[in-house]
This record gives C-alpha cells, sequence and structure tokens, in this order.
C-alpha cells in the first residue's frame, strides 16, 4: 500500500484529539473529586494521586505555608520519606523558587545547584508549579506582603514524565483548583475559629446584660424609693388662713431632682416661702435638697420661738455655714430664695442667695400695667461654695390682693426646639393678662405655652435638661 502523508497526518491529530480528551476527562474528574472530599487532607491526597495519572510521575510534594512560620514546607507527598520531607525548608523571600511563586510562573530546574533546597530528595530535575497567592501582613522575619499560598514539587528526573505544553497546562489548572481550596478551607477556619470566638464573646455579654439587667431594676427600686420619700419632702398642704390662693407644678428632670418649695407658717404666725434649686438633679441633688429642708426648718423655726423670726438672711447663711462644714464639692450648690410675709403689716421681707429673680405683681385684677411687676433679683452669692456670702434682706410692702411668684430656672431657661431659651417674657405677659384669674389656671397655660416651645407635646420624666419648679400664692 502506497504510503499516504494526508492519512498519516490525520491519524497523528486524531491520537492528539484523543489524548486531549482523555487528559481533560481526568482532571475534570480529580477536580470533581476534591470539591467532593470532606476534609482537606483527602482533597490534597486526590489532587497529588491525580497529577500521579496525568503525568506518570511517582515523586511530588505540595508545599505549603504552615501558621506562624516563614518558609514553605511539604504538607503532603508521594514517593518521598517522611525524614526527606521534614528537611525541605524553602524561603517565600529569597531565591529562584521565590521569584518563580511571585510572578507566578512554573519554573523548570536542571541539575540544581549544591544549595538547592531539593537535593535532599536526589532529583536531578524537577519542576515547581505555583498554586495561588495571597496578601498577607509584612512581618520582620518575612519583609515581602505577599505569600504564596502552596505549590507543587514534580521530580522530572530522567526517564521521568514527559512535560509537553497540554500537560504543563493541565497541570495548571489543577494547581490553580488546589490553590483556590487550600484557601477556601483556610478562609473556613479562621471563620469557624472567629464564630466560636464570637458565641463565647456573646455568652459574655449576654452574662454581662443580664447583671446588667439586674442591677438596674435594682437601681429603679431604689430611684423609686427615692422619688416617693422626695414627693414626701415636698409640702401636701398649705397654711391656708394666712393666703387667699396657692398653686403649685413641680417636674423633675429624673425620676428625682433637686428643686425644693414650701410656704409654712412660722412659730410667729407670719408666713414663711421658699423656693431652691440644687445643681443638677438625681440622687445627688435630692440628697442635698434633703439636707436644705431640714436645715430651713431648723434655722427659721429656732428663733420665731420667741416670738421674733429669724431673718432670711440668717437663716440662708447658718445654712450655708452647715453646708461648708459638709464639704459638697465644687460642683455641687444651691440657689434660694426666701421669704417671710408679715399679713399684718403685708411686708414682705426677702433674701436672694444666687436665684433667678421672683416677681411681685402689686394688683393683679388692674392688670395689664407694665410696672405692675417687681422683681426680686439676687442680693449674693449662692449657698455651699463660699464661707462668705455677701447676703442681705430686702423688703417690699405688698398691696392688697397681690400675687407672688417663685419659680426655679428650669422654667426660664428651658431651651426650645430654636435653640432659645424660654425666658422669662411669657411668664411676665400671662401675668399680666390673666388678672384675678386662679392661681392654678395660670400655671396650667404657661406649662402648655412652654411645652409647645419645647417641641410640641409634654416632656417625659428624663427628657428634660432641668428639674422646673413653679408656685403662685395670692396673698
Amino acid at each position: 500500500m502506497p504510503f499516504d502523508p494526508q492519512e498519516t497526518e490525520d491519524n497523528q491529530n486524531q491520537d492528539l484529539l484523543s489524548r486531549e480528551l482523555v487528559l481533560s476527562s481526568l482532571v475534570h474528574e480529580v477536580t470533581r473529586v476534591m470539591h467532593s472530599a470532606a476534609t482537606l487532607d483527602q482533597a490534597l491526597e486526590a489532587f497529588l494521586l491525580g497529577i500521579t495519572e496525568l503525568t506518570g510521575a511517582q515523586n511530588m510534594a505540595l508545599l505549603g505555608l504552615k501558621e506562624g512560620q516563614p518558609y514553605l514546607h511539604p504538607t503532603h507527598g508521594l514517593g518521598l520519606s517522611r525524614e526527606v520531607m521534614d528537611r525541605i525548608r524553602i524561603s517565600p523571600a529569597i531565591g529562584t523558587v521565590h521569584t518563580a511563586l511571585i510572578s507566578h510562573r512554573h519554573l523548570l530546574v536542571e541539575n540544581p545547584a549544591a544549595d538547592d533546597p531539593f537535593r535532599v530528595t536526589g532529583a536531578e530535575s524537577y519542576l515547581i508549579m505555583p498554586l495561588t497567592t495571597r496578601i498577607a501582613e509584612a512581618t520582620p522575619d518575612m519583609p515581602s506582603c505577599i505569600l504564596p499560598m502552596g505549590a507543587l514539587w514534580l521530580d522530572t528526573t530522567p526517564p521521568g514524565p514527559e512535560l509537553t505544553g497540554q500537560t504543563i497546562s493541565h497541570l495548571s489548572s489543577l494547581a490553580q483548583q488546589a490553590g483556590l481550596m487550600m484557601e477556601t478551607w483556610r478562609a473556613q477556619k479562621e471563620l469557624a475559629v472567629a464564630n466560636t470566638e464570637l458565641k463565647q464573646t456573646n455568652s459574655k455579654l449576654n452574662e454581662a446584660y443580664a447583671a446588667l439587667s439586674k442591677a438596674q431594676k435594682h437601681i429603679e427600686k431604689d430611684l423609686d424609693r427615692a422619688r416617693v420619700i422626695q414627693n414626701n419632702l415636698l409640702p401636701t398642704s398649705f397654711p391656708n388662713h394666712l393666703l387667699r390662693r396657692i398653686a403649685s407644678k413641680y417636674i423633675p428632670a429624673g425620676m428625682v431632682g433637686g428643686d425644693y418649695y414650701d410656704c409654712f407658717e412660722l412659730p410667729s404666725g407670719n408666713l414663711g416661702m421658699v423656693v431652691a434649686d440644687v445643681s443638677g438633679h438625681g440622687i445627688g441633688a435630692a440628697l442635698v435638697m434633703s439636707m436644705f429642708k431640714v436645715l430651713l426648718r431648723t434655722f427659721s423655726m429656732q428663733d420665731g420661738i420667741s416670738g421674733q423670726d429669724a431673718s432670711p438672711c440668717s437663716v440662708l447663711n447658718k445654712i450655708n455655714a452647715t453646708f461648708m462644714t459638709q464639704q459638697l464639692g465644687a460642683a455641687q450648690f444651691v440657689t434660694a430664695f426666701y421669704a417671710i410675709f408679715d399679713k399684718g403689716s403685708r411686708r414682705l421681707t426677702y433674701c436672694n442667695a444666687g436665684h433667678v429673680a421672683q416677681l411681685v405683681q402689686q394688683d393683679p385684677a388692674g392688670a395689664p400695667k407694665p410696672d405692675g411687676l417687681l422683681e426680686m433679683p439676687s442680693q449674693g452669692l449662692v449657698l455651699g461654695m463660699f464661707a462668705t456670702t455677701f447676703l442681705s434682706d430686702a423688703s417690699i410692702d405688698l398691696a392688697p390682693e397681690a400675687r407672688v411668684f417663685l419659680f426655679t430656672d428650669g422654667i426660664t431657661e428651658a431651651h426650645g426646639i430654636n435653640g432659645k431659651m424660654f425666658g422669662v417674657e411669657p411668664l411676665r405677659d400671662l401675668a399680666l393678662v390673666a388678672g384675678s384669674d386662679h392661681p392654678a389656671a395660670l400655671i396650667d397655660s404657661l406649662m402648655k405655652l412652654r411645652s409647645d416651645y419645647l417641641g410640641g407635646s409634654t416632656q417625659a420624666v428624663g427628657e428634660l435638661a432641668d428639674d422646673a419648679t413653679l408656685v403662685i400664692l395670692d396673698v
């Protein structure tokens, strides 16, 4: 039969195509087995067996990084003893192997040099195939921040496997799959560790939250008791025989507050009236307020037994002296307005210790009269901060049916949604147009106006910046 070159070429092409199909099927099957493996070790063993089937090589190793170690070493192998594998150490920062891995190219080494790390295997030639790379933080031992994920080492000593371009291509495909799998398992391991730590942290947070909730309940119970006690310290009744009418409103900024007011009969038969404001609010302010009440009642009653009232100035000075011995602290002080009204002479004698100016309306029935509202300003320093207060008494002769306004700065200095203070003007304006309306009606009108100014609705306890008190007395 004559020689037919075309037929021979066709047969060769057919053989190449058949081989390519076989190799492609083999790569596909090895990849499938790797991804269906239950553990990473099983997946990488399947990878190495697949390399044997693909190339016919008998000696090979899979190189990887061990956590905390600055070099590559064999993690899995075929045809190599454990002793030989343990002697292989490859720095990923220097040498030709490093260059191949970082550039992500395979490297074929013939006649390895004397210092070649793979000389211990006895191989006369070998192939290094990089798996993949990942970015890691630089360390003193490993200045490069790009680390190889791993590499495949293949003994190609003659008569070793024939490494055609086709074979190299399939090796690279499998190596990429192995590298991705190693990275996936590494990430899953880190995720599992992080998840375990997160569960432990969450458990501790739950324990802390439970303890905090328990403590919060105790605090709320104590605050509720304190609120009841403080409410009991505020007046529940007034000496109506010394007054025509009276109304009051007290809004604490929290569960308990630092404002105080009272209207009481002195042993002389005169009427004592007081409003005070402890700096801040809360338990500390409430305790100081309790001290203030006890001291006020004690010092205001001492001289009154003989028929002569202790002057407002002397009472507040005695309270200040007591506070100074208690060392309340620089951040804790009291502003106070204390007055004594003699119904017979209709003289109001008062002392204002750093408190906001209080108001007297001489003729409510004849309002509006701009000059009908008189101020009773501060005449000295606050209580509890300085040994000397520079306080003094002042007096006003009240007209028949006069009206007295006692309040704290929580009324006038509350800030609205525009950032500006409510001020004393709304109180002045309402007082001038209210005429002889009952004090309770005037308080209701002012509180509604203030609520609208602060944001359109009555503010709940805990939302105010300061305690607020307003007392209106018709005398």
